[in-house]
C-alpha cells in the first residue's frame, strides 16, 4: 500500500472511481462528470502544500483518493479544509479509506490547519463511522439539503479540529493481545483509529495463541459453551451494526472455530519486522476471515491477504516456519498469560489490564490519564 501526491497521469484513475458515485451514488452531489480539462484544471486548483490530492496505489492500481479543499474562498476560513475520500467499489474494506484518511489528518496538521469538515450523506454510516473512528465528531445537520437518484437526502457535518488530539509530551501506549479466532477482537481493531485520535496514544498489537491461552486459565471458548451460542450471536450482530463495519457471522464463512496457528505466526513475523506491519496484518488477517469469510487456515489465503495490505505475504508465510517466529510467538502468548490474560482481546495501558471489545471506553480513559490529559 503507497500513498502519494496524485499527478495528472493519475487522473484518469481517479474520475473512474469518481465517476462512478456522480452517476450511481451518493457519496458526491455531483451529477455530471468532468471533461479531460476540467479535471486537470480541477487538480492544478488543489495547492500541493496546503490542500494536496493523494492516491493510494497497489501494483501500479490507483485504488483510491483523497483530498484537502478550501472550505471557502473568505481569508478568515483558512484554518479550515473540507476532506473527500473515495475507494474503488472492488477494494473496499481493505484499510485503504482508513489509510488515505489518517494521511489527510497528519497532513492537515503538519501545514497548520485546525480544523477538518467533511459532509456526508446520512445513509452512507460505513463513511460516518470511518471518520468517527478517526476523531471527528458530528457538529450539525442539512435536513433534506439534497436530491439525487429519486431521493431527498440529509447531510450530516462531522469536524475534526486537529489541534485538540495532538499528543501531550507523555505519549501513552495500548498494547493489545489478539487472536484473529476471536471475534471480539475483531470488533476492538476496527475501532483503534477513533482511540489512536482521540488519545494520542501508541498502539502495539501484539499476537497471540488464544487457545494456549483458554487452557492455562482452564477457560471455555464461550462459542463452545452450548447455553451461550444464541445469545452470542445476537451480541455479535449487535456490535457489528453499532460500529457499522461489515462481519460475517462464526460459520458463515471460513471454519469456526479454526486452528489459528499458522495465521498467528505470520501476524508474529509481520509484528517482529515493525509495529506498523503488525497492525497491517493484524487488520488483514481479521478481514479476510471476518468480512470475507476465507479460510486463513490456507497458506494461499494468507499470503493474499497480507499481499493486499502492502505485504509481502509470500516471505511472511515462509517466515511462520522458522524458529525465530515461533518462539516470539510463544513467548507473547506466555507473556500474556503472566500478566493476567484469560482471553481475548486483552488489552493494558501500563500494568492495568483490560478484557473485551465494551472495556474500550475505559481504556480511553485510561490513556487520557496515562498522558496526563
Amino acid at each position: 500500500m503507497t500513498i502519494r501526491r496524485a499527478t495528472e497521469a493519475d487522473l484518469e484513475a481517479i474520475h473512474a472511481i469518481y465517476d462512478e458515485e456522480v452517476r450511481h451514488g451518493t457519496a458526491t452531489f455531483d451529477t455530471t462528470t468532468r471533461s479531460p480539462e476540467e479535471r486537470v484544471a480541477w487538480l492544478a486548483h488543489h495547492d500541493p502544500v496546503r490542500h494536496p490530492v493523494l492516491v493510494e496505489e497497489h501494483d501500479g492500481v490507483v485504488r483510491g483518493w483523497a483530498s484537502l479543499s478550501r472550505w471557502s474562498e473568505r481569508c478568515a476560513y483558512d484554518r479550515m479544509a473540507e476532506v473527500s475520500l473515495y475507494v474503488h467499489a472492488d477494494h473496499r474494506g481493505k484499510g485503504i479509506g482508513r489509510a488515505l484518511l489518517r494521511a489527510l489528518i497528519d497532513h492537515g496538521r503538519a501545514s497548520g490547519l485546525k480544523v477538518l469538515l467533511a459532509r456526508i450523506v446520512t445513509d452512507n454510516p460505513a463513511s460516518v463511522r470511518l471518520h468517527e473512528n478517526a476523531g471527528f465528531r458530528r457538529c450539525g445537520l442539512l435536513r433534506r439539503s439534497g436530491e439525487k437518484l429519486g431521493r431527498v437526502l440529509d447531510v450530516a457535518l462531522l469536524d475534526l479540529h486537529l489541534d485538540e488530539v495532538v499528543a501531550s509530551p507523555a505519549v501513552a501506549k495500548l498494547e493489545l493481545f489478539w487472536d484473529v479466532v476471536s471475534p471480539y477482537s475483531y470488533l476492538a481493531t476496527s475501532q483503534l483509529e477513533g482511540v489512536r485520535a482521540r488519545t494520542g496514544a501508541t498502539i502495539v498489537l501484539r499476537p497471540f495463541l488464544l487457545g494456549a491461552v483458554m487452557k492455562a486459565t482452564a477457560n471455555n471458548p464461550p462459542a463452545l459453551v452450548t447455553a451461550k451460542v444464541p445469545y452470542l450471536l445476537k451480541d455479535l450482530l449487535r456490535w457489528r451494526d453499532a460500529y457499522g463495519i461489515p462481519m460475517k457471522m462464526p460459520g458463515e464463512g471460513g471454519p469456526f472455530p479454526f486452528n489459528s496457528l499458522f495465521a498467528m505466526r505470520t501476524a508474529t513475523a509481520a509484528a517482529m519486522a515493525s509495529d506498523h506491519a503488525g497492525e497491517s496484518a493484524c487488520h488483514a488477517l481479521f478481514a479476510a476471515y471476518w468480512r470475507d469469510g476465507r479460510d486463513v487456515m490456507q497458506p494461499d489465503v494468507v499470503a493474499a491477504a497480507l499481499t493486499s495490505a502492502g505485504l509481502d505475504g509470500a516471505a511472511l508465510v515462509a517466515a511462520a516456519s522458522t524458529d525465530a517466529v515461533k518462539d516470539a510467538l510463544r513467548a507473547h502468548t506466555d507473556e500474556a498469560i503472566r500478566r493476567g490474560a484469560f482471553g481475548a482481546p486483552t488489552m493494558f495501558v501500563g500494568d492495568e489490564m483490560f478484557f473485551g471489545n465494551d472495556r474500550l471506553p475505559f481504556v480511553e480513559l485510561a490513556l487520557l490519564a496515562a498522558s496526563g490529559r
